[in-house]
Parts: C-alpha cells; sequence; structure tokens
C-alpha cells in the first residue's frame, strides 16, 4: 500500500514537472517567434543647437534633429542586427545601422548605430517649408544555410513628425543655409578572406554641408518688327508684323546644395574562426589591412615617429599583425629595416589585438 502511494506521487510529481517545462518552451518559442515586438519611439532630438524648442519648427537655413533612441525591443536584441529607415514625405531619406539590415531593404548603411540622430535642413532630402519625417525601426536576422536555415525578421511600426522651415525677412528670396558639419562613426570597408576571416574597418566620418547662388538657365523671347507684303513682288500692299523669337537666357537664381564628406580611419574589427577582435589605433597612427590569400595582414604607422599615413617606411617606428585562422601574430620595426618578434628600440606604446 504504502508503495502505491509514493508510485502515485512521483507520477504526479513527474505530470507536473513536464507541464511546467512545455509551459517554459512554449513561452520561449513565443516570444522568440512571431510575438517579437518594436515600439519605436520618434521624437524630435535634444541637441540645443539644433531646434532648441524641439518641436519640428526652424527657419530656413538651420537644422531639425530627430532620434528613434527611445525605441524599445520586448526581448534581449543584438543591437548589430538593428536598422532604422528614415524617409522625409513619404521619399525613402536614409538608413542607419547593420549593413545587413540596410541591404535588406535595398538600401546603403549610411553610419553604423541604428540609433544616431537624423538630421533634415531645408533642401536636404528634398525637404520643403512643410515636410512629414517617418522612420520605421528593422531588427533583421536569418540564415540560407540550407542544414538550418531560419529567419527573424522584425518591424516596427512607421512613426511620424512635422519639420516645418519658416520664411524671414533675411531668408526671402534666395535663402542660402549656414554651412556646417555632422559627424558620425561608420563602416567604410568590409571584406572577407575566404571563409575564415572576416574584417571591417570604422572611420570617424565628417560631412560638410554648403549652399550656392546659382543661375537657373530658361528660355526667352526677342521681339522683332518685321515688314510683310501680301503682294509680293509688287510690294504695294504692305504691313508690319511683330514675331518673337527664342533664345536661351538666365530667369534667376537658385540655392544649389553641396556637400563633401572626409573619414579617418580608427579601428578594425576582425573576425576569425575563432573569435571576434579588435585593433583600435585611433590615437596611436593609422593601420592599413592587406589580404594575404586566407590570412589578414595589418600595418600600422604611428604617428608619433613617422607620417600616420598607414604605410611603413624606413626610419619610421611601425607594427604589423598577422591573423590567420586559428592564430594572431605581432611584429615590430624600429631601427631596423624589418619587422621582428621583439626590438627592444621600439619605445612606443604598443598596439593590442583585443578580444571583444
Amino acid at each position: 500500500m504504502h508503495n502505491s502511494f509514493s508510485s502515485k506521487k512521483i507520477f504526479s510529481l513527474i505530470i507536473v514537472t513536464l507541464f511546467c517545462s512545455a509551459f517554459l518552451i512554449v513561452s520561449a518559442i513565443a516570444i522568440t517567434g512571431q510575438n517579437k515586438r518594436i515600439d519605436i519611439s520618434l521624437e524630435y532630438g535634444s541637441k540645443p543647437e539644433y531646434d532648441p524648442d524641439d518641436n519640428g519648427v526652424e527657419t530656413v537655413g538651420n537644422i531639425i534633429d530627430f532620434t528613434v533612441g527611445g525605441s524599445s525591443f520586448n526581448w534581449d536584441v543584438d543591437y548589430t542586427s538593428v536598422c532604422t529607415k528614415w524617409s522625409v514625405n513619404t521619399e525613402t531619406a536614409a538608413c542607419y545601422g547593420s549593413i545587413a539590415c540596410c541591404n535588406f531593404i535595398s538600401m546603403i548603411s549610411e553610419s553604423v548605430n541604428w540609433d544616431d540622430p537624423f538630421y533634415l535642413s531645408y533642401g536636404r532630402h528634398g525637404a520643403s517649408n512643410s515636410n512629414i519625417v517617418s522612420a520605421k525601426v528593422i531588427h533583421v536576422d536569418y540564415s540560407l544555410n540550407p542544414v538550418d536555415p531560419y529567419d527573424d525578421i522584425v518591424y516596427s511600426k512607421e512613426s511620424l513628425l512635422s519639420a516645418s522651415f519658416e520664411e524671414t525677412a533675411e531668408s526671402e528670396g534666395i535663402a542660402l543655409m549656414e554651412p556646417f558639419e555632422i559627424s558620425i562613426e561608420k563602416e567604410v570597408d568590409k571584406s572577407s578572406l575566404g571563409s575564415t576571416v572576416q574584417f571591417s574597418e570604422l572611420a570617424n566620418c565628417k560631412t560638410r554641408y554648403w549652399e550656392t547662388e546659382e543661375p537657373v538657365v530658361g528660355m526667352c523671347q526677342k521681339e522683332k518688327t518685321k515688314k510683310v507684303c501680301d503682294d509680293e513682288p509688287i510690294n504695294l500692299s504692305c504691313h508690319e508684323e511683330t514675331v518673337f523669337r527664342d533664345y536661351s537666357c538666365i530667369t534667376g537664381t537658385k540655392a544649389v546644395l553641396h556637400t563633401e564628406e572626409t573619414c579617418e580611419s580608427k579601428e578594425l574589427e576582425i573576425t576569425n574562426a575563432n573569435e571576434r577582435l579588435k585593433i583600435d589605433f585611433e590615437t596611436w597612427g593609422k593601420c592599413t589591412p592587406i589580404e594575404e590569400e586566407e590570412d589578414l595582414v595589418v600595418i600600422c604607422d604611428s604617428k608619433y615617429d613617422g607620417n600616420g599615413d598607414g604605410i611603413c617606411q624606413s626610419g619610421e617606428s611601425c607594427m604589423k599583425f598577422i591573423i590567420s585562422e586559428n592564430w594572431v601574430q605581432r611584429y615590430f620595426k624600429n631601427s631596423k629595416d624589418v619587422f621582428t618578434s621583439t626590438d627592444e628600440s621600439f619605445f612606443l606604446e604598443k598596439l593590442e589585438v583585443m578580444t571583444e
């Protein structure tokens, strides 16, 4: 009798345990499946130099900033798989964030971070006096591997804000905006060496914007009076007619937007078979990645004992990294003309390959 009671008790515990486990599994599937949600928060940016009232109203020649930094995800999201699509007056303007995510929506990533501010001025992205700016946050992660294919793609709802640029007494007619610069961190190069080593190069980029007043060429008419006779060649019945001749002329002026981007490399992110690595050379000099078969060779030229152009020349202090599928080697060059694993004359702070 006692054994029968114990067996029933154990059986009941097993049933409860299986039920709880099944509930946890179903919950996990729900949160990683169709119930993933992105709650977008589109707001005016808080930088005091842009739209200081944070109301989306500025004068022509000034800038309005927008942010989606307050958006939230209901799962432990990998932010390297997130991007933001920006549009102005329903026309696609820019994509910020993951390169793979931007490529998925047929765009090119213009900024490495999905939550970088979006800046709008009169004339940029076709902006006029009254505009609607929209944003959508997207998560894209998928695999086309036939053995284990999957897709994990989540869109937020589209969020809208207005942006108005008002004319002032000074801006009536041709309004040229004040030149300004926007600085962002950006991926400027990416490559794969076979299937073993991949790397991407990050840079601090500055984009300068300015406008010039340039002529608008159109068609003008020139008036001319000529004598017309109805009884040629006698020419006794004649009168004068006014005729017009079209010709090209300058009909006015317009503001033309110009941009110029300059980038300074700052970091290499490298992935081999074992781990994700990083070389941060922003304050040291410049490093140049060189592809050699399936190895990545990185040459770093110091700006303190060299010209910091990423090319190692005689008399300069340099470092060299060789990164393969399973190992990393580091070399130095200062007083010698070749790289060696040790160099006692190398007195600068040494660059490290850091593990992310």
